[in-house]
């Protein structure tokens, strides 16, 4: 039986447009098939299906599917090689008339862990891969660094930084290797952020951090451009307040409100933006869920505002 979310956990007040999306899984109980529906003249229609292919525990690809003329169309494919159980790269390939070819691809390097210290992405210009992005992370004091450079034709240059508050590697390697985080469709074991399904279902997805500070270089110093913070309540995430940098002063722009179920999964969560003056209801989630604690499906809500 699912667990599904009652009004007693969310009351919707009427979005103005609606799509649902569908879980299944794999005998690893690992995310199999996550296919998205929206709701047109009353009645569900596929637009898009995202479905993944294991060995063991592992996923080895996933394909991405439109849907047009009553029948599923492969649009993209990931492909997984690993050393020693680890994902060592990611490579990418879009439709095209001749069929599928590469579009990119990324390679991790490992410190020792399960958690890679270094992404570089790559894309592909029709005959060779050619560097893209750099991410590294990387510990100080209480915070973890993740830093993004770009490669400008002969060397890597600062981009952007974001530094999570209030954590460690060691704990971001507990997220992202726990398997109930990503029997719920957030990653893959023994990989990096894969996104399967949407993170906001797993109550889980930001316990390892505080505060996030999102920066840009601006060719001599670090900027601020946003800043989220977490709040709980009874351990459990209730509210992320997401504020942007502007000229002096940070100004809100979005919270996002969390709402548990009995077995204390997330039955719903809204996402608000802020007015100038007061919160607005722009988007919520509600979620349902098999016995074993799976999601198997979301039903998203947009509001007209």
């Amino acid at each position: 039986a699912q667990v599904v979310a009652t009004t007693a956990d969310f009351v919707s007040p009427g979005g103005t447009s609606q799509t649902r999306v569908t879980y299944t899984y794999a005998p690893n109980g690992f995310l199999a098939t996550r296919t998205i529906e929206t709701d047109r003249s009353g009645a569900f229609v596929p637009t898009e299906r995202v479905s993944f292919v294991y060995e063991g525990q592992l996923v080895t690809s996933i394909v991405e599917e439109g849907f047009a003329d009553g029948a599923f169309v492969v649009d993209a494919r990931e492909s997984y090689t690993y050393e020693g159980g680890r994902v060592r790269q990611i490579t990418y390939e879009v439709r095209s008339e001749s069929g599928l070819v590469p579009s990119g691809r990324d390679t991790y390097t490992y410190g020792g862990t399960t958690l890679p210290i270094e992404i570089v992405e790559e894309s592909y210009d029709g005959t060779m891969f050619l560097n893209e992005l750099r991410t590294t992370l990387s510990e100080a004091g209480s915070d973890v660094i993740v830093l993004e450079e770009r490669w400008d034709g002969s060397a890597w240059v600062n981009d952007a930084r974001d530094t999570f508050g209030g954590t460690s590697l060691a704990e971001f390697e507990a997220a992202f290797s726990d398997e109930s985080f990503f029997a719920l469709g957030a990653g893959t074991p023994n990989g990096f952020v894969v996104e399967l399904a949407d993170f906001d279902a797993n109550t889980e997805r930001t316990r390892f951090y505080d505060a996030e500070l999102s920066e840009s270089w601006d060719g001599a110093a670090w900027v601020p451009t946003g800043r989220s913070t977490l709040a709980r309540e009874a351990g459990r995430l209730s509210t992320v307040l997401i504020e942007v940098w502007v000229g002096t002063e940070w100004e809100n722009e979005f919270r996002n409100l969390y709402i548990y179920n009995s077995d204390g999964r997330t039955a719903s969560f809204i996402s608000q933006e802020w007015t100038g003056s007061a919160w607005r209801d722009g988007v919520a989630f509600q979620f349902s869920y098999d016995a074993n604690g799976n999601i198997t499906q979301e039903i998203y809500d947009a509001y007209g505002n």
